[in-house]
């Protein structure tokens, strides 16, 4: 995980010259694992709000 964040880190230097640390940081709340059934819960929610869906796999209908 720390060596993904680093290589992001930089690439993001390397291309735009700046990184905000939104860019950077996990979306998992502090004590909740990302593996956990409530890690799991937080990626769909927050994969769904950058693809415009509604994170349930169904169409959203």
């Amino acid at each position: 995980r720390y060596m993904m964040a680093a290589s992001k880190l930089i690439s993001m230097l390397e291309n735009q010259g700046e990184v905000s640390n939104e860019a950077i940081q996990p979306i998992m709340p502090a004590g909740v694992s990302a593996c956990s059934p409530e890690g799991q819960k937080i990626k769909a929610e927050h994969e769904a709000k950058k693809s415009g869906g509604c994170g349930s796999g169904c169409g959203c209908h």
